[in-house]
């Protein structure tokens, strides 16, 4: 059995996944889970532990890197490469001859960071607000090529673009995108020193300046999405095209209560597709989809013969 409730537990053992209880044993699949920092009994990859612990000093977890396992009680876990950021992870249990994997944020085709593993298993659980068909996500090289087309086509109209997106993991990979193809890159504070860590870690984020409230003509800015109305974004003295960098960038009604220029869909979350690719790798015959807009990916899938569930709010459900 396992249950939901901010977070994958499994019931009978002490683990949580992504969760949201501080003081109980929590595996992190990466260092965008939210409040990571302040998990006191975490247990993640050891670049996600050097991410976190160079963000925030005091940050302290156990470490297990990829391809290790650890065993608690007759549970074996391990962690391999999700593609999305450093250190970011799937989890691998097994228990009485059977394997479950617990998916979070992947990109199969990573090419900028680790590149992704998927292991088999009997069973598969995935995160993803995205299982509705109104989702349907470009490659990772065609949404890096929207990207940098967006930026140049803004300067060349003599308008400075302003991406927004998250600030962790995303922003990092369009500053490496964008710096990669010659462009002037301009980061909010918050999103430099997470490029900060990245490189210390050994992954590069190519180069950047720090925002300081001007943007020169044919600069581009990069921006936490959650900030959008700051005043620092309304005073900006420049003619701008705004761009929202998100997976619900897609859904019309998202996008203009976002109110940016511009949307493309930028996402550490499956679609449909991607979820038919997981399925197809790992060889699960039972997927589980954690999220509220996974009734069109649970049709697909049950018209080729997989046996998919939906889970939400404190919904439980048996694994095995």
């Amino acid at each position: 059995m396992f249950e939901w409730n901010g977070g994958i537990k499994l019931l009978g053992k002490p683990i949580w996944f992504d969760g949201v209880r501080y003081g109980e044993i929590t595996i992190l699949t990466s260092a965008r889970v939210k409040n990571a920092h302040r998990h006191k009994r975490g247990i993640c990859t050891d670049k996600t532990y050097f991410l976190l612990h160079f963000l925030r000093p005091a940050f302290q977890c156990v470490m297990l890197p990829y391809g290790s396992s650890m065993e608690v009680g007759d549970l074996r876990l391990s962690f391999h490469p999700s593609g999305f950021m450093p250190g970011s992870s799937v989890v691998l249990g097994e228990i009485e001859n059977k394997r479950f994997l617990l998916v979070n944020r992947i990109v199969l085709e990573a090419t900028l960071w680790e590149k992704s593993v998927v292991p088999k298993a009997d069973l598969l659980v995935v995160v993803t607000p995205y299982g509705s068909s109104e989702f349907s996500f470009c490659t990772r090289k065609e949404l890096y090529d929207k990207i940098v087309a967006s930026a140049k086509d803004s300067i060349a109209s003599g308008q400075n673009p302003v991406f927004f997106t998250s600030p962790m993991g995303k922003a990092q990979e369009v500053t490496r995108i964008l710096s990669d193809n010659g462009l002037d890159v301009v980061v909010h504070p918050s999103i430099a020193r997470i490029c900060e860590a990245f490189n210390a870690v050994g992954f590069a984020t190519g180069s950047f300046r720090v925002f300081k409230s001007t943007l020169a003509p044919s600069q581009v800015l990069i921006y936490p999405d959650h900030l959008r109305q700051s005043k620092a974004i309304k005073n900006l003295q420049c003619s701008k095209k705004t761009i929202w960098l998100s997976g619900m960038a897609m859904n019309k009604e998202a996008r203009q209560s976002f109110g940016a220029d511009e949307g493309i869909c930028l996402s550490g979350y499956p679609d449909i597709s991607t979820l038919l690719k997981l399925v197809a790798l790992s060889q699960a015959k039972t997927v589980y989809l954690v999220g509220d807009r996974n009734d069109d990916a649970i049709v697909v899938l049950r018209k080729r013969g997989v046996e998919a569930n939906p889970i939400r709010w404190e919904k439980q459900l048996t694994l095995f």
